[in-house]
């Protein structure tokens, strides 16, 4: 039985690239810019000055047109979280509310980066949210692997870090944290 081999477990799971399928919602993101005129190329020059402190639909659009007032800002991060909020579970990843549904929420949290309330926003619309006990949302002063260090410290399970960025699990490895990762 599943469950019975995963007593003492923790599982931490990052959110974008790992569980919700950021690279399609980023293609769709370029194509609401593009549709009101702005060039794919400013979009995605412009997206990793903002990735770091925080994505959210507003803050690249600011950076992408300091000119745009808030009417255009409001109108396009209303059609991103709609778009958002009509993909659900397919934002995720196929198997990832398959694999959620078979660990207990007290042995689950997603760990991610950004913005809070955006990162909060993208989880609970994609539906993994309510498969957790936890929500964390790391920010360059708060980042991940101090996050984890704490976890680590803290918990009584095995703590299990599932990440698809190779920085990140430097990160951890570099800090020698008593953690597993995959």
């Amino acid at each position: 039985m599943l469950t019975k081999t995963l007593i003492n477990m923790l599982f931490v799971y990052d959110f974008d690239g790992t569980l919700y399928r950021t690279g399609e919602m980023w293609k769709c993101w370029l194509g609401l810019l593009q549709a009101r005129g702005y060039p794919k190329e400013r979009a995605e020059e412009k997206g990793p000055l903002v990735f770091w402190e925080g994505f959210t639909p507003a803050r690249h659009v600011r950076e992408i047109d300091p000119e745009c007032g808030d009417a255009c800002v409001q109108d396009l991060d209303t059609s991103y979280r709609d778009y958002i909020q009509s993909q659900k579970e397919r934002s995720l990843f196929p198997d990832v509310i398959d694999h959620l549904k078979k660990i207990p929420k007290e042995q689950q949290i997603i760990m991610t980066h950004g913005d809070p309330k955006f990162q909060q926003y993208k989880v609970n619309a994609s539906g993994a949210g309510k498969y957790v006990r936890a929500i964390q949302v790391s920010r360059p002063d708060n980042r991940k692997v101090e996050q984890l260090a704490a976890l680590a410290k803290s918990s009584k399970e095995e703590v299990i870090y599932i990440e698809n960025n190779p920085r990140e699990l430097s990160e951890v490895l570099e800090a020698k944290l008593s953690i597993a990762l995959i």
